[in-house]
């Protein structure tokens, strides 16, 4: 049987790639697939926790801002120990019932 040499058209050159390179494209390719869902995993648990840090800076510096005031004298040990309560129940604001209006203004 008579066997044909492959015909590149006018170009004596084999336009296909050499198959000595595919195990670098496996290579790269396995690393992306890899590399993607763990960047995103990061991203994520670093969004999460600066979210949450961001709240607890806060709560802390308005812990220190009512030791502060406490220390001067501004407020009470009662308005003091109130006012932590606040804090420690967490960012839900409610308004001031009467009683504490007329404490104030007193």
């Amino acid at each position: 049987m008579h066997r044909f040499a492959p015909w590149y058209g006018p170009f004596p050159i084999d336009p296909r790639p050499p198959r000595a390179w595919f195990w670098l494209l496996d290579f790269f390719e396995m690393v992306i697939w890899f590399a993607v869902p763990v960047t995103l995993v990061l991203v994520v648990m670093l969004v999460v926790r600066r979210l949450g840090s961001d709240q607890n800076r806060t709560g802390h510096r308005a812990r220190a801002i009512l030791d502060a005031r406490y220390a001067r004298g501004e407020i009470t040990r009662e308005d003091s120990l109130e006012m932590r309560r606040d804090l420690e129940r967490g960012p839900c604001w409610s308004p001031p019932s009467a009683q504490s209006r007329e404490h104030t203004a007193a």
